[in-house]
């Protein structure tokens, strides 16, 4: 389905060298696509050198291309193919013309000057040396940008005065001949023609765009080692992609390329594709499975994942088999063994060293799909370390497809249940963790946490999200970043858990910014924030929660470094949540607060999000080291207060007061009581002064306590007595309020 495109051209010297001394070579180069007169083209240069430098009269040479590509010859529309001087031939002393024939085109490139003996050769002519030299320019029109071009070249005949010499017709395509030859490694023949980049016009396409987004095409990258083509744009697609030897395809970091289900990637080149990592992002591939990718040769990826210095990272491998420790040369590398048993209290001691410079390492590299390893690069031992560099060739392919891993919840030495499994997303790609399909999880929590640590702070946290609530903290979302890992739990304690995922949860992050944003009723979020490190923590009120911890609703505090504020709840059954979700309590609701911080420092906390209560409501914070103080959070967000490394982390609690229950009973109307814990409280519901006094009687109406109320909205008392009920009396100018109360 070939036919020959015919390019005639004579070769004369104006040397007396013998042909058969001398080998002609030619090349193209510097493909580009583009549009000419309003029709789709392929723009290519052809250059020749030779092995004797010689002055040219005339060339010949001929070449073949697809008929799809460029159409067939019977009917070629008129501009078919363009010819433009340039090196060679741009110097005014040729002329080229090109002339349709019934099978082939014609075209000669001859010099305007008549050879004569006794001419000075470099008057009228230009020299063909030793190195190549641009010949020529040709414009081919494209008829279907969807296949290859097919374009390779064929010698067939040289003439010199005195000898001619013909080649002969049972040769095959594309065979070298004595005196004229082909550098085949830049021949166009699989060059697809929806776009092109090179390295002296960079990215083209059909249309004169850019924007990759607009539809998917078959693409060529070529001639570009000295200057790597980049993707920098978003949301790439393509439908095959293949990159030709000498080229090399960067996916710079916030760049996204994906090619199409069905769809082929080639590489020819070591790190012919390679994805870029640095501290402002991570370039982003998706391809349709490891059998998509044909390495040929010593073809190869580089895929980096930048981890800086003096920070730990959860990492993942994008490659299948063990990494050599070399990689990892002076730098520390972990993982956590969740089936470790320990002292729950002893945690620490379930993470493994794999590489260690100082002690001896306990463990080696194992594979193992999904698993999350923590990494620190020294900048004392490594100064120079900032990526770690992964690569993948046809013995270790770039990890795709469907991936598995068991998880495990076991019980500690101390009787404790852990289930926390560290894991990673293995893809050059983000994850989407509420993906419709391409997930596995079965028997594990739908909140996942991922470290975070700061280069300007040199401390970390966890931040976390919730796929059935949606509820995050500390930045949590439901995009996994290329090679991230991250923590997930097993939920019940006498099953093990699987994580599995394939193609369809990977995702490109910046569809992020496509979806809507979530608006929450009753959820206050408290940030903790201290010399530039910060925690954040939420209580949600809903109904179909629990007071304890439920797994699709709360979140579980993970602590982080000592050096950053730790804000959390203390759920009824001894859990601590970041997420704190749970059924309103009445019309007061209390919930103790935790809070550390190891050092002597200021710390400010502030609410936000309050406008998402009903009309009325009223929330406090009370600091308990403060002499039971009590900010009213719904007057002013913001509490500042000192820390201290030696303050009880029970510091805190939240009241809220909900004016939405028993809106229709007229006793909620000016002083509220309620108990919590061993205290009483005295809330006034109305504007105005606080006046009168609390009076605290037993079941046997015995007085045990009584205080005057001081003049503020939220009153607090200890009465000090054993535990049990009791009934308290709030009698004001205005009016007398009982309420039987529990207090331990």
């Amino acid at each position: 389905m070939v036919v020959k495109f015919f390019l005639s051209f004579l070769i004369f010297f104006g040397w007396a060298v013998m042909i058969h001394c001398q080998t002609i070579t030619f090349r193209v180069t510097n493909p580009k696509i583009g549009t000419g007169g309003g029709i789709d083209s392929l723009e290519f240069n052809v250059e020749v050198k030779s092995t004797v430098a010689h002055y040219a009269d005339a060339l010949q040479a001929n070449f073949y291309y697809t008929i799809a590509a460029f159409g067939h010859y019977s009917s070629p529309p008129i501009g078919a193919v363009s010819l433009y001087g340039t090196g060679i031939t741009g110097t005014g002393k040729y002329q080229l013309t090109a002339t349709l024939q019934s099978d082939h085109i014609n075209v000669s490139a001859a010099a305007t000057h008549v050879f004569l003996p006794g001419d000075n050769l470099a008057t009228y002519y230009e020299l063909v040396g030793t190195s190549w030299t641009t010949l020529f320019k040709v414009r081919v029109k494209i008829f279907d940008n969807m296949v290859t071009s097919g374009i390779y070249f064929y010698p067939t005949f040289m003439t010199q005065p005195k000898n001619q010499l013909y080649v002969d017709p049972t040769l095959g395509q594309g065979q070298k001949w004595g005196s004229v030859s082909l550098d085949e490694t830049k021949s166009l023949q699989t060059l697809y023609l929806g776009r092109v980049f090179c390295g002296t016009y960079g990215w083209s396409q059909v249309g004169g765009t850019v924007n990759w987004s607009a539809s998917s095409i078959n693409t060529s990258v070529w001639d570009t080692t000295t200057v790597p083509a980049s993707i920098t744009g978003t949301n790439c697609l393509v439908n095959n992609l293949r990159i030709h030897p000498y080229a090399r395809l960067k996916i710079a970091p916030g760049g996204e390329l994906k090619v199409s289900t069905g769809g082929i990637t080639e590489i020819t080149e070591p790190f012919g594709l390679w994805i870029v990592s640095d501290v402002t992002g991570t370039g982003a591939f998706m391809d349709d499975g490891e059998t998509s990718i044909t390495y040929n040769g010593s073809a190869s990826i580089r895929i980096q994942r930048w981890v800086g210095q003096n920070n730990w990272h959860i990492i993942g491998f994008p490659i299948h088999t063990v990494m050599p420790q070399a990689t990892f040369l002076n730098t520390y590398l972990k993982w956590y063994d969740e089936s470790r048993a320990v002292p729950i209290a002893e945690r620490i001691k379930k993470y493994r060293y794999v590489i260690n410079p100082l002690p001896a390492a306990d463990s080696a590299i194992v594979t193992q799909d999904l698993r999350g390893w923590f990494h620190w690069a020294s900048s004392s031992l490594t100064p120079t370390y900032n990526t770690v560099n992964f690569n993948a060739s046809s013995g270790n392919h770039l990890v795709s497809g469907s991936q598995t891993r068991t998880l495990t919840r076991t019980i500690s030495t101390d009787g404790i249940y852990d289930g926390w499994n560290m894991v990673a997303n293995m893809y050059p790609c983000p994850l989407d963790w509420r993906a419709v399909s391409g997930w596995t999880k079965t028997n594990i929590d739908p909140t996942i946490y991922f470290w975070s640590q700061p280069l300007d702070i040199g401390s970390g946290n966890y931040a976390s999200y919730n796929g059935s609530t949606q509820v995050s903290t500390n930045g949590g979302t439901q995009y996994i970043p290329s090679l991230q890992g991250f923590f997930v739990h097993v939920t019940d304690p006498q099953t093990s858990g699987t994580l599995g995922m394939d193609n369809n949860v990977k995702v490109f992050s910046s569809q992020a910014f496509w979806k809507e944003q979530i608006t929450y009723t009753d959820l206050l979020d408290l940030v903790a924030e201290s010399n530039g490190s910060k925690d954040e923590t939420k209580v949600w009120f809903n109904s179909s929660a629990t007071v304890n911890f439920d797994p699709e609703y709360d979140n579980y505090k993970l602590f982080g470094d000592d050096g950053i504020p730790q804000f959390y709840s203390l759920l009824a059954d001894n859990n601590y949540a970041a997420v704190n979700t749970l059924p309103w309590g009445g019309l007061n609701t209390v919930i103790p607060m935790g809070f550390i911080l190891k050092a002597d420092t200021t710390v400010t906390i502030t609410a936000s999000n309050m406008e998402s209560f009903k009309s009325g409501t009223r929330i406090y914070l009370e600091d308990i080291k403060d002499g039971g103080s009590m900010h009213e959070l719904t007057v002013n967000p913001i509490y500042t207060f000192t820390a201290s490394p030696n303050d009880d982390h029970d510091r805190f609690v939240l009241h809220f007061y909900n004016p939405s229950f028993g809106i229709e009973d007229k006793s909620f109307t000016g002083m509220q009581i309620y108990s919590f814990e061993d205290y009483v409280y005295v809330m006034n519901l109305v504007t105005g002064t606080t006046k009168g006094t609390c009076v605290i009687f037993d079941l046997l109406g015995r007085k045990v306590f009584e205080a005057n109320l001081r003049d503020m909205n939220l009153n607090k008392f200890l009465p000090g007595v054993n535990e049990g009920y009791y009934m308290v009396r709030v009698v004001t100018p205005e009016n007398l309020y009982s309420q039987k109360v529990y207090l331990k």
